[in-house]
C-alpha cells in the first residue's frame, strides 16, 4: 500500500510541478562543483553573509547550519549561521541587531517569527544591508525571497497527499506552527482551497491548530482535537513537527486518522518506521541556504542591485534552483522531496 501510494503521488507531482517551474520533483542534491557557475569568481570577494535561522537545537536548522558551513568551505565566502538558543523571538531580533552593528553585507533570514523581525530588518535595509528571506513571501522588509517551490503548489501537494490517504472523504483539520507564520498559513490556505475545489466529500473542521513549532505541543493539540472529534479522518501538518506530534496522538488513542505534511526524516523516524506515518514532504533547507547565499553574492557582485540578476530562468547554482521562476521579488525553485522509509537514508536530517 505504501509503495502504491508513493507511485501515485509521484505521478501527481510530475503533473503538478508546472506551477513551480516545470519538471519532476527530484530529490535535491548539491552541485559537486564549488557553488557551480553562480559564484564562480566570488571566492575572492570579502563579503560577509550572515544567515539568521531558528532554534539551534532543531535538526532542521542544524541542516541549515551544515549547508552554510559547506558553502563557506566550497566558495571561501565568509558565510555564517546564527541561531537563537530558544524559540523566543526577542533572541532572534537581538541577533539581527548585533549583525547590523557588525556591518554584514547580506542577511539571510530563515525564521518562523517573521512579524517579530520585520522592524529589525527595516533597520538592516536602511543601513544598506541586502536582506534575502525564505518562507517569507509575505514579508515586507526584505529585498528578495527564495522558495523551494511556489507556496500555493506546496499547499496543494500536501492536500493531495492527505486526500489520497483518507480516500478523498472525511473530516480533517489543519495544523500550523504559528498563526502568524507567512509560509505555514499560505500552505494551509492553498490546501483548503484545493480541497474545496477537488474533494467535495472531505470536510474541514473550522479550527486551525497552532503547534508552536513544537512536537509536544503538536501532540497535545492533536490529542485534544481527536478527543473532540473521534471520527476525524485526517490532520494536515505545516510545521516540521506537526506530523510527528499528530502521529503519536493517533497511535496512542488507537484511532483511524491519517496525517501528512511537512516534516523531516530524523524527526519523524520512529513513526515512519513503525508505519504510523506513511510519508512526509519536505525540501533540503541546507541546499536552500546555499542557493540564497549564491543569490546574495550575485547581487553584491552587481553593486547590490538585483536588476539584471534576478530574472526568469536564473541559476542559483544548485539542483532544484538552477532554472528558477521569478514573480516580482519572489524566486521559486523546484526542490521538493517525497519522503518514505524507502528513501529514508538519503536525507539524514
Amino acid at each position: 500500500m505504501k509503495k502504491a501510494l508513493c507511485l501515485v503521488l509521484s505521478a501527481i507531482m510530475v503533473l503538478s510541478l508546472a506551477a513551480c517551474g516545470g519538471g519532476q520533483a527530484a530529490a535535491p542534491a548539491a552541485s559537486e562543483e564549488k557553488a557551480a557557475e553562480a559564484s564562480s569568481d566570488s571566492g575572492k570577494k570579502d563579503y560577509k553573509i550572515a544567515l539568521v535561522g531558528g532554534e539551534t537545537s532543531s535538526e532542521w536548522y542544524m541542516r541549515v547550519e551544515k549547508g552554510i558551513n559547506e558553502y563557506r568551505d566550497e566558495t571561501g565566502i565568509n558565510a555564517s549561521f546564527n541561531g537563537p538558543a530558544t524559540s523566543d523571538p526577542t533572541e532572534t531580533v537581538s541577533l539581527i541587531k548585533d549583525l547590523i552593528s557588525q556591518k554584514v553585507d547580506a542577511l539571510i533570514i530563515n525564521v518562523d517569527c517573521q512579524d517579530a523581525v520585520e522592524p529589525a530588518l527595516k533597520d538592516a535595509r536602511e543601513a544598506g544591508i541586502l536582506v534575502i528571506s525564505t518562507e517569507g513571501t509575505g514579508m515586507t522588509n526584505r529585498d528578495y525571497d527564495v522558495e523551494p517551490c511556489d507556496n500555493k503548489y506546496y499547499g496543494e501537494y500536501m492536500m493531495q497527499g492527505l486526500a489520497k490517504q483518507m480516500g478523498e472523504k472525511g473530516k480533517y483539520v489543519v495544523m500550523v506552527g504559528d498563526l502568524t507564520s507567512t509560509s505555514h498559513n499560505a500552505w494551509a490556505d492553498a490546501a483548503i482551497a484545493y480541497q474545496k475545489e477537488n474533494y467535495p466529500d472531505m470536510e474541514l473542521i473550522d479550527e486551525r491548530l497552532e503547534s508552536q513549532v513544537n512536537a509536544e505541543v503538536a501532540y497535545e493539540r492533536a490529542k485534544e482535537i481527536l478527543k473532540k472529534y473521534p471520527d476525524l479522518g485526517g490532520i494536515l501538518g505545516c510545521s516540521s513537527f506537526d506530523p510527528l506530534g499528530a502521529s503519536k496522538a493517533i497511535k496512542e488513542l488507537g484511532l483511524d486518522c491519517k496525517t501528512f505534511g511537512n516534516g523531516t526524516m530524523l524527526t519523524d523516524e520512529e513513526v515512519l518506521k513503525d508505519g504510523t506515518l506513511e510519508a512526509i514532504t519536505f525540501w533540503d533547507p541546507g541546499l536552500t541556504a546555499k542557493a540564497m547565499c549564491n543569490l546574495a553574492v550575485q547581487i553584491l557582485d552587481n553593486g547590490g542591485k538585483g536588476d539584471g540578476v534576478v530574472k526568469e530562468g536564473m541559476n542559483l547554482g544548485y539542483e532544484g534552483y538552477d532554472n528558477c521562476v521569478v514573480d516580482g521579488q519572489c524566486i521559486y525553485g523546484n526542490a521538493l522531496v517525497y519522503g518514505t522509509v524507502d528513501n529514508f537514508d538519503e536525507y539524514p536530517f
